[in-house]
């Protein structure tokens, strides 16, 4: 994350001297996609610092640094948390977001008709048409991650991205014309992941990635809001089409 956005990355820092010895108390991180998107993640504050109004200051650092940028809207997945804190700044919740864990099971047989390429040439109209924004810098560097994998349906149908994690492994982003290409790629995911477990974090709205995942054993283990605020005067409503994601990149790049 630091590589991705240097100059985004903010963070509120003690003096050498005293009891605590310096270092960081707080953080907040910030970015665009384009000028359609802007997202603010790794708002954190150790918990001995809570309360005096750090991760206030450094939102507000952030929100000016995308604002600066002429970026149209600003988003945030929050925690229960978080989320008044959001709302104190004009953040307004959009949906929630559905963190799933699926735990090593078998895999039932269901042969598809569609077929599948390991390939880097992600259908990029496809991507940009669901999620709203120009994010191919962020897709070519999850998808250049030690041990990442990136799958293609031919015809350009749908691409997934799999990619190593604390747990196993994390599915993300997926996007995809329909259900039946999603569970092709969902079922490659699983079949890749050798036995690990698989995070999948999904968008509630998107119905047919909830059933799938029911479907396929993916646990519920943590939701958040998913919040948005206007970056400029009068912004132009948001493009993207939560139908066609299938698996966001994560909480922390949206």
């Amino acid at each position: 994350m630091l590589r991705y956005a240097p100059d985004g990355c903010f963070g509120l820092e003690l003096p050498p001297e005293g009891e605590w010895q310096g270092g960081l108390v707080s953080t907040a991180m910030a970015f665009s996609h384009g000028l359609e998107l802007g997202w603010i993640a790794m708002v954190l504050t150790d918990p001995a610092f809570r309360g005096q109004g750090l991760a206030s200051r450094l939102m507000e650092h952030a929100i000016q640094h995308l604002r600066e940028r002429g970026t149209h809207w600003i988003k945030l997945d929050a925690s229960d948390l978080g989320r008044p804190i959001y709302e104190r700044m004009g953040f307004a919740a959009e949906n929630l977001m559905e963190r799933r864990l699926r735990i090593a099971s078998p895999l039932p047989l269901l042969p598809s008709a569609l077929r599948i390429e390991e390939s880097d040439a992600m259908p990029m109209a496809l991507d940009y048409h669901g999620f709203g924004a120009d994010r191919g810098r962020l897709l070519r560097m999850l998808a250049g991650i030690e041990g990442a994998r990136t799958a293609v349906l031919a015809g350009g149908g749908g691409y997934a991205i799999l990619r190593p994690n604390s747990r196993g492994s994390q599915l993300g982003p997926m996007v995809c014309e329909n259900a039946a290409a999603a569970e092709t790629l969902l079922r490659w995911a699983i079949e890749q992941s050798d036995g690990r477990t698989v995070q999948w974090d999904l968008i509630r709205e998107n119905e047919s990635a909830r059933a799938l995942a029911d479907a396929y054993g993916f646990e519920t283990h943590r939701l958040l809001h998913r919040m948005a605020l206007a970056g400029v005067d009068a912004p132009p409503p948001f493009a993207g089409l939560a139908d066609l994601v299938y698996a966001i990149a994560g909480f922390d790049f949206g």
